[in-house]
């Protein structure tokens, strides 16, 4: 039913309109009169039936004089409004609901939903009852249990060095809030829990946590070990975790680079010192030496003797000392007291009378004969080294007698005859002379280090005359007898710098030890021009060589070698002059080629090559191609190359609010596929466009550097883009503190870029297929490659 029609009918009823018999009293016809016909229409008046009346109803509402809800804008706030303090509420009581603080309400036993009613804590011997929050601090950041203190929430780990944040307790995902499931975690104290855990990766940051600067412990990991450092919530969102990424430990930079709490302890660290030592620990977990049979290293580092004269009557105690005399008559004899005589045959068998006094029975003549200056290097075998014996009662002509003879090697400058440090070993007979025997020997060792050696004669096995270079006839001298060295092979500890340009002419210092002056110096087997200055030191210069580490070789004249892998690092260092003209740079500095044949006008829009470098400011990019001047060249910069931060599917970053081509190009249909990269940065110029630091910022719009910071808004930075269209090229540089927070990065970063050519749109239709490097595919918008530099400030 018409409502117009239906009001009035009502309105006619009201005022009188009606007959006491109910029948409405009309003409009985209506004039047209605009029209000029008389068109007879009979008005029916409506039956106030019930259905007119509800409609009558909807037209004309009650009054209601109930007051509107109260709003925040009200003081003091009502349930749920924001608060700092109890005071700001109705209720008063200030609480906190989703890491936010909320006005409370009072309550007996109804709360709303996600809401417990509970004792007001802090109100002494008032008892009042408000509603708590079941998720009073969820998502908080925290570093341990006084942070989340409703129980059984916890301050639970993240995960993967991401940080701590409140929780709430739950044993199914039914008692989480929307966004959040009940998780298996850690507490910050180490015990098992179940929490409600946001299911988007990280928790946000409330207002209440921003406005407090609320953080948490935070890690960086990898295979090296775990560096620990601080996030927090600030008024952009929850910062980027600040611990540095772990390396492998740099020696005496007096910093603990793989963050396992010790400083400067890596393989090669550690300085052995033996400075007044024979014996003992050299500091590095290696000795100095040891100590003979009767000796005890003191606490000094020196060997201290023992005396001992267990079973001896006489002689020495082995330390300078003796064990007693003999009386009268008699004479020591190993270690006994011995009786005298007057002839040989009142001695035993292999004994004799010497002056009165029955002596074991000695060859008569024994020499060490040359060579007795020996050198070698380990495992190799010396020259043969020679002695003679002569005893009247046993040397026979044609072959040995069987005198016993030994030759034998131990510690340079010890007395063979009192030392336990000596190795024997049988000699071989060599020939015969009118009596007089030559025995032979060969020796090797695989030990580094000076010896002493010489040939003992016995004709009884226990008792021995030691041959000196003198022979025997001026008795025993320990120091007639030979020398023998081990050379020790070079040893090359460290390379300062250990990096340095692809150009070459680095001066390096090599320091290690056993350099010879006439050693020759490699460096990925090429030979070197150096200095050695002495046998721990040596200087060269550095020739030119593609990016990458290296090995380090030097030979000594003996043959002897070491190599120490990786022990240089060439890189990517060079300042750039800024001209827009790419074609300047040098091969060595090539980072990618294109070969892809262009599916847009191949005369029009080709990439052939790109550079890249870097220097304490700057990083440098060159692109040699060229574009039409509608077209774009993009490029997207990773600062973190592996740490997989950033955007790798530039369809996420969407379009920017403010306009400009340049951030339309930059949002485009690409998706990067390479493991590890995400780029924090773009940069681009139409055409043969150029834009320099300093200059109008409106050009920016065509051409600069962008960062892409949440949530995407291309904000420009201070950068250089130049192009030139003579030399079909562009050149781009930006600082290193627009890029990296500290000014610099961290040693060790891997940067990574690539570049394309698209049109303003970069959609399915407006992308090319030509990348720097190179990336062949079967999806127009994948880029399967990308170029890297290692950057080593």
């Amino acid at each position: 039913m018409n409502l117009r029609i239906a009001s009035c009918a009502l309105a006619l009823l009201l005022v009188c309109s009606c007959s006491s018999s109910g029948t409405n009293s009309t003409p009985d016809s209506m004039t047209n009169e605009d029209a000029g016909v008389a068109v007879d229409v009979p008005l029916v008046l409506p039956d106030l039936s019930a259905d007119v009346a509800a409609e009558v109803h909807l037209d004309i509402p009650p009054m209601d004089n109930t007051p509107p809800p109260p709003t925040c804008d009200e003081y003091p706030r009502p349930f749920g409004c924001p608060c700092g303090t109890n005071d700001d509420c109705m209720a008063g009581y200030c609480a906190f609901h989703m890491g936010e603080k909320v006005c409370s309400v009072q309550c007996i036993d109804e709360c709303p939903d996600d809401w417990k009613c509970e004792l007001a804590p802090g109100f002494g011997a008032d008892e009042i009852y408000v509603c708590i929050s079941n998720f009073s601090h969820l998502c908080l950041p925290c570093s341990g249990a006084p942070d989340c203190p409703k129980a059984p929430d916890h301050c639970a780990d993240y995960g993967n060095g991401a940080g701590f944040f409140c929780g709430a307790g739950c044993e199914a995902n039914e008692d989480c809030p929307e966004g959040f499931a009940c998780t298996a975690a850690t507490s910050f104290e180490g015990t098992p829990v179940k929490q409600c855990m946001t299911v988007a990766g990280l928790c946000q940051c409330s207002s209440h946590a921003a406005s407090n600067s609320l953080g948490t412990s935070c890690g960086s990991m990898n295979e090296i070990g775990t560096c620990l450092g601080w996030r927090f919530c600030g008024q952009d969102g929850l910062t980027d975790c600040d611990a540095p990424v772990p390396i492998e430990e740099v020696c005496f930079n007096e910093t603990d680079d793989d963050c396992n709490g010790i400083v400067d302890d890596g393989v090669n660290c550690c300085i052995s010192d033996c400075t007044g030592k024979v014996c003992g620990d050299d500091g590095c977990s290696e000795s100095c030496g040891e100590c003979g049979q009767q000796e005890v290293c003191s606490d000094e580092g020196t060997c201290v003797c023992v005396p001992d004269c267990e079973g001896k009557e006489c002689g020495s105690d082995g330390c300078e000392g003796d064990c007693g005399g003999c009386p009268p008559g008699t004479i020591c004899v190993d270690f006994q007291c011995a009786e005298g005589c007057e002839t040989d045959d009142d001695c035993q068998e292999l004994q004799e009378c010497v002056e009165d006094f029955c002596l074991a029975d000695l060859p008569d003549q024994v020499k060490l004969l040359e060579p007795t200056a020996l050198e070698t290097i380990p495992s190799a075998t010396s020259p043969a080294i020679l002695a003679t014996v002569f005893e009247a009662d046993f040397s026979e002509p044609d072959g040995p007698s069987g005198i016993l003879a030994q030759y034998g090697f131990g510690p340079a400058e010890t007395d063979p005859t009192l030392s336990t440090k000596w190795t024997w070993a049988d000699a071989g007979y060599d020939d015969e002379d009118a009596g007089t025997e030559t025995y032979t020997a060969t020796v090797a060792n695989e030990t580094p280090g000076s010896y002493s050696f010489t040939f003992r004669f016995s004709l009884d096995g226990e008792h021995w005359v030691y041959a000196d270079t003198t022979g025997s006839a001026d008795g025993w001298n320990p120091e007639d007898i030979g020398l023998w060295t081990v050379a020790a092979p070079p040893l090359i500890d460290s390379l300062t710098p250990s990096h340095g340009t692809v150009l070459g002419d680095t001066q390096v210092a090599m320091n290690g030890d056993h350099f010879d002056p006439a050693a020759v110096m490699a460096m990925d087997g090429i030979q070197l021009t150096g200095i050695i200055g002495s046998q721990t030191g040596a200087s060269f210069n550095t020739p030119a060589h593609d990016a990458g580490p290296v090995p380090v070789t030097i030979i000594n004249p003996n043959t002897l070698s070491f190599t120490l892998d990786e022990a240089f690092t060439f890189v990517l260092e060079f300042t750039a002059t800024m001209d827009g003209i790419a074609t300047e740079w040098l091969p060595v500095f090539q980072v990618g080629e294109n070969q892809v044949e262009s599916n847009w006008d191949p005369a029009l829009n080709k990439l052939v090559s790109m550079s890249a470098s870097y220097d304490d400011e700057f990083l440098y990019i060159a692109v040699e191609g060229f574009w039409e001047p509608q077209n774009y060249l993009v490029g997207y910069v990773d600062v973190d190359f592996g740490q997989e931060t950033g955007v790798s599917d530039i369809l996420g970053l969407g379009d920017n609010e403010g306009g400009g081509d340049l951030d339309d190009a930059l949002s485009n249909l690409l998706k990067i596929t390479v493991a590890g990269f995400g780029a924090e940065f773009g940069f681009g110029a139409q055409g043969d466009s150029d834009f320099t630091q300093g200059s109008d910022l409106g050009q920016s719009s065509h051409v600069g550097w962008r960062k892409f910071t949440l949530p995407y808004d291309f904000s420009w930075v201070p950068g250089t883009v130049l192009t030139d269209q003579a030399s079909q090229s562009m050149e781009a540089a930006i600082p290193l503190a627009v890029l990296y927070p500290a000014g610099v990065p961290v040693s060790g970063t891997t940067a990574a870029v690539f570049v394309r050519i698209i049109d303003h749109f970069g959609n399915d239709t407006g992308i090319s297929n030509q990348t720097l490097p190179g990336c062949a595919s079967d999806e127009f918008n994948e880029v399967c490659n990308v170029a890297t530099l290692l950057l080593l400030p």
